[in-house]
């Protein structure tokens, strides 16, 4: 396994796996000032994070797996090391948004230290509620 930053020839694989895992979503915007990690596995990226750094605050804006690749701790792999690198450039705090009715997502967010500060009703356009999570990483360079 290799996290690496994404380069602009990924772009392509990452709007496969995009599709495939975030129906009914609109497309994220790869292009700086995100950044973006990929998890290479045997050379074929399996995943990836998008995240917008703000010191001392840091927003993921997607973590995303492939589907035939999920439950094998790959997640885990890119949340250790988004954490390590916001860590690195002196983030405090880690943010993110994801449905409340998304069960497997809020189990895993919950596992890697995520507590949820507030609901957002009727965020999604489906009338969903979104739950906002924040992990607090100390932020020593």
């Amino acid at each position: 396994m290799n996290v690496r930053k994404m380069r602009s020839d990924d772009v392509p694989m990452l709007r496969c796996i995009e599709q495939s895992v975030l129906t009914g979503r609109g497309r994220l915007d790869f292009s700086p000032p995100r950044e973006v990690f990929v998890l290479e596995s045997e050379g074929t990226i399996v995943g990836y994070v998008a995240m917008h750094v703000m010191v001392p605050e840091a927003e993921i804006l997607d973590i995303s797996v492939r589907r035939q690749k999920q439950g094998n701790g790959l997640g885990k792999t890119l949340m250790k090391n988004v954490v390590a690198h916001c860590r690195q450039r002196g983030v405090e705090t880690i943010h993110l948004e994801t449905a409340a009715g998304d069960d497997h997502a809020l189990a895993f967010f919950r596992s890697m230290g995520f507590s949820t500060i507030r609901r957002r009703q009727g965020y999604y356009e489906d009338a969903g509620d979104a739950l906002a999570m924040a992990l607090d990483i100390g932020g020593e360079p």
